[in-house]
Order: C-alpha cells, then structure tokens, then sequence
C-alpha cells in the first residue's frame, strides 16, 4: 500500500524535484505494532535522501491516534518526522499543526489519520536557486461530503441513500506549494 514517485520540473537550465512517498499505515490498538515497524521502515528508506538534502515528501493515511499537536519523538508520527534527531535536516515537519485546531480532524470519527510530512528543504523559501517551497495546508472536507457527514461509514453505508453518501470516510488535505 506504499507508493513512491519522483517528480521533477525544469526552466531553462535550472532543475528540481521532490520525492513523494504515499503509505496507508496499519489501523487500530492491533495494528501498533506492525505501525511502529511501518514508521520505523518509512525513516529508513527516506534518510538518505534528507542527509543529501532532497526535497521528500511523505502523507497518507498514517492511522495515528495521536494529534499533531501532542506527537512525541516516540509516537508513529514522532519516529516518522525523526523528532529524536539532533540534525535539523533530518527531521521532516507535520503540516498539519498549520492547520487552524477546529479544521484538524480528517476522518469522520474525527481523528487526524491523515497527514503531510516535508523536508526542511521544502518548509522555506531559499531564494538562490529554483525551488519549490511550502505554501499552505487546508482540510479539503467539502470534496468529499454530500450533505452532512456520515454518522456511521463502516455499519450502514449501503444503507444511506447513494445520492447523500459521503465519498470517503477520509476528507482530502490539501497542499500548495510554490516553485520559483
């Protein structure tokens, strides 16, 4: 359930990319475990391109419990970020704190599984050099509920008129960034 995608943009003779790496992490108490590999797995594929100072990107559906705003160096999100680090290169900023608390929740119980993870080369603006550089974050809810929000997504979902059934019972985060 993991993806990982290079794109890369020119003008003229000036180049950049980013690395995307888009995961669907285990859910639930049970899932702890093979979660806690997950993450640890994630820091080791995406470490070396940070210490080469590469642009990384990496969201999904981590299926945290813990909210941005309380993730330890310990936690899925804290071990994917590399809290722990001494080295600011190396540690990967959560978006989501850049979202307004009252809009956080990206899941219909209204926890925040969803998440974008970047580099520090990402999070500022270096003006010497053609390169793309963190803009804005927003929870997209209005994509994908119809009316009002499924109350149960997993027991009756059939059962809810199609024309009212939410898309997903994830809303879209969405990140803008700009690439000069």
């Amino acid at each position: 359930k993991h993806a990982f995608a290079t794109f890369r943009w020119q003008k003229g003779d000036k180049s950049t990319s980013i690395t995307l790496l888009n995961v669907h992490l285990r859910a639930s108490a049970r899932g702890a475990d093979a979660r806690s590999r997950q993450c640890q797995l994630i820091q080791h594929w995406i470490r070396p391109m940070l210490k080469e100072g590469q642009n990384v990107i990496v969201l999904g559906d981590i299926n945290t419990a813990v909210p941005c705003d309380k993730t330890s160096p310990n936690s899925d999100a804290g071990v994917i970020c590399n809290l722990a680090s001494s080295l600011s290169q190396l540690v990967l900023f959560d978006l989501h704190a850049k979202i307004a608390a009252e809009d956080r929740a990206t899941h219909l119980t209204g926890r925040q599984f969803d998440r974008i993870f970047i580099s520090k080369t990402l999070m500022f603006d270096s003006r010497q050099q053609f390169d793309p550089s963190f803009k804005s974050i927003e929870n997209r809810k209005d994509l994908c509920v119809r009316n009002m929000p499924d109350k149960d997504h997993y027991d009756i979902y059939f059962k809810i008129p199609q024309e009212e059934r939410d898309i997903s019972d994830h809303y879209p985060v969405v990140v803008t960034f700009d690439l000069k």
